[in-house]
């Protein structure tokens, strides 16, 4: 349909500043955010450019309902959708809005607080997952015994899959960890990209899909070699 798009928002609550930044690369374009229909943001045309503020439900939680309202309404913004935990808000027509934000550390600091202990729980959690097995095994299992679960064909592979499918969200959330931690240290958001965040998230998959073909292809070696060992 002419002047209407649809788009899916390709980004995380801990990138919503880089969602931010690209709903208002196209609202400088002249889309207008309507609304959101099945988790996809319809866009309509319009003669003017728009601005953008994505916001976290949980944070803003803490206002009033009545004194918010009044707030977007001075301040120039309108409610434009809610996906999951994020808030969008567009410029009023032919308003120029206020930043929702005036102290910038304050925002870094709550931020950075909420999500810092869970991600650092989440990349402790991945790599526990991937060493201690490991180090189970070694420590269970004796020498010769484990050498000869280690040399049936099709392991190897089945074991790198493994290790390789829990290490790629290990590596995404250490990742997360060291931005807040950047973030902390400025005292401001920073922003990561909308080209670097899809990068990431296109590597992650890539690392996943790889682990996957590596464990098909384990398990053809590994069934034929385990049937004939116990004689089937």
């Amino acid at each position: 349909m002419d002047g209407i798009r649809m788009e899916q928002f390709p980004f995380r609550v801990l990138d919503y500043k880089a969602g931010e930044a690209w709903l208002n690369e196209l609202g400088a374009a002249g889309w207008r955010l309507e609304g959101i229909e099945k988790g996809r943001l319809r866009f309509r045309r319009t003669a003017e450019p728009v601005s953008y503020a994505v916001e976290l439900e949980q944070f803003l939680g803490c206002l009033a309902e009545r004194d918010f309202r009044t707030f977007c309404a001075d301040a120039g913004w309108e409610k434009a959708g809610e996906l999951g935990e994020l808030v969008f808000y567009a410029s009023a027509p032919g308003r120029s809005p206020a930043p929702f934000h005036t102290d910038e550390a304050v925002e870094t600091e709550r931020f950075t607080r909420q999500y810092l202990v869970r991600h650092l729980a989440r990349f402790g959690g991945w790599l526990a997952l991937t060493v201690l097995p490991q180090l189970l095994r070694v420590l269970l299992f004796p020498g010769r015994e484990l050498h000869r679960v280690l040399t049936l064909p099709g392991y190897g592979l089945l074991l790198a899959a493994y290790v390789l499918a829990l290490l790629t969200p290990a590596a995404a959330e250490g990742r997360d960890v060291v931005w807040l931690l950047r973030c902390r240290r400025a005292g401001r958001l920073l922003t990561r990209s909308p080209a670097a965040v899809r990068r990431w998230r296109r590597a992650v998959l890539a690392a996943l899909g790889a682990a996957l073909l590596l464990a098909a292809v384990g398990m053809v070696e590994l069934v034929p070699a385990l049937a004939s060992r116990i004689g089937l």
